[in-house]
């Protein structure tokens, strides 16, 4: 893999929350938006734009874990705009909304068995 391709998958990493587009992607990695659509496709399989919503969602699964937020809270901190798309997203990549997968996490967690040590 490309070193600017790295440079983007780290700046898409890191800033997940703000807003980002291939152009400013591009600027950052030195190529054009073209080039690096391209690229980032054929060594990662998927376009810049969907690694982004896949690193959101992800994140949006650790809150939803982990924290005790509203579904708009996360909305927003995972930097998407609406509730209704990141509801949407979140179902068409998890198949369920973000309220039942928080709800059947905690409830595997509270019927798991105690490590024995």
């Amino acid at each position: 893999m490309p070193a600017y391709l790295k440079t983007v998958l780290k700046e898409i990493d890191q800033h997940f929350q703000e807003p980002l587009s291939l152009e400013s992607l591009a600027i950052t990695a030195g190529v054009s938006k073209y080039h690096l659509a391209r690229e980032f496709k054929k060594y990662l399989g998927m376009p810049p734009n969907e690694y982004l919503i896949v690193t959101r969602l992800n994140h949006s699964k650790t809150l939803l874990k982990y924290e005790d937020l509203t579904i708009e809270e996360i909305t927003y901190s995972c930097g998407f705009h609406q509730v209704s798309h990141y509801i949407n997203l979140f179902k068409k990549h998890e198949g369920c909304t973000p309220l039942k997968f928080r709800r059947e996490w905690h409830s595997n967690e509270a019927i798991k068995p105690p490590d024995a040590q």
